[in-house]
């Protein structure tokens, strides 16, 4: 199996960051699926073999760890691995020490933070929320429609004789986005 302890240094988990979704985004760019997937294999083989370290050595000392649930021992087993290849094998030396990070002070450096495992999924990829479709704005996109729906409302005019459509249609033609009156007439025909 290669080693990819070196791409875990460059990560800087615990050094320079620990914002997951930014490491995510940047090493999914730098490396691509591919060697994030590899990178996260190996993660996890690390993770697996301090899990059977700490469990030889409750066994040998017949006694638990105070490492809380299964949820906070992973986060703070990704995160040992995650500060690369010197602290994971400190922990494997001399498993206690994963109880004492455990029990630090959430994110403090003796800590651990949740969760480095997290900075391998593969990132979500922004949309506008304006979609064009054929040239125009498509009007069908949620966000397009409260907006313009908030814009509405606040100008309403609610003494008026006028329809909200018929406001609607008179906000709409004096704006750069004539489509959204002729849109709102096909909706809401007079």
């Amino acid at each position: 199996m290669k080693s990819y302890w070196k791409e875990i240094e460059a990560m800087g988990w615990g050094k320079t960051s620990v914002n997951y979704e930014a490491l995510s985004r940047e090493f999914h760019a730098k490396w691509g699926k591919r060697k994030m997937k590899a990178v996260r294999r190996f993660v996890g083989q690390k993770v697996s073999e301090l899990y059977k370290q700490v469990d030889q050595w409750e066994k040998k000392n017949n006694t638990r760890l105070d490492i809380g649930s299964d949820d906070g021992f992973g986060d703070v087993l990704h995160h040992i691995v995650g500060l690369g290849e010197d602290a994971f094998n400190k922990a494997i030396a001399i498993p206690k020490l994963i109880e004492l990070r455990y029990n630090a002070k959430y994110g403090s450096k003796e800590g651990y933070t949740e969760s480095f495992s997290y900075a391998f999924h593969e990132p979500e990829k922004k949309q506008s929320v304006l979609k064009k479709v054929k040239g125009y704005f498509d009007l069908n996109t949620p966000g397009i429609q409260m907006m313009m729906l908030q814009r509405i409302w606040d100008s309403f005019n609610k003494e008026s004789k006028e329809t909200l459509v018929e406001q609607l249609m008179k906000q709409y033609r004096s704006m750069p986005l004539p489509i959204l009156a002729d849109y709102y007439k096909e909706k809401f025909p007079l």
